[in-house]
């Protein structure tokens, strides 16, 4: 009788796709199926990752790629422009600018 292949993964939580395989994954399985799989799954993860980050909107994707000022993230063009609407609506008195801009 032969062994059951454990091709099975167990990863650590949430995928981050900035990080490598290695990083990701907690137990890779055993065997050589299994290994040459693990390869085949990432590199499939990570395209259907790509797409999706492809497939947002304009104003919902980052503005740069990589790390920003002080380690913070990359802002969105919405980003920015709920800062710009909200130091707009402190500066001239009115509250909650971003509801008002929404309905248009």
């Amino acid at each position: 009788m032969q062994a059951p292949l454990k091709t099975n993964r167990v990863f650590r939580g949430a995928l981050d796709f900035e990080k490598i395989c290695g990083e990701n994954i907690a137990d890779r399985g055993a065997g050589q199926m299994g290994l040459i799989m693990l390869d085949f799954q990432w590199n499939d993860m990570q395209n259907s990752y790509g797409y999706a980050e492809l497939a947002k909107p304009m104003y919902d994707q980052k503005m740069w790629v990589g790390e920003g000022v002080f380690g913070l993230e990359a802002p969105t063009v919405r980003d920015v422009v709920a800062i710009a609407a909200e130091i707009v609506g402190t500066a001239t008195g009115q509250k909650n600018l971003i509801p008002l801009l929404q309905k248009n």
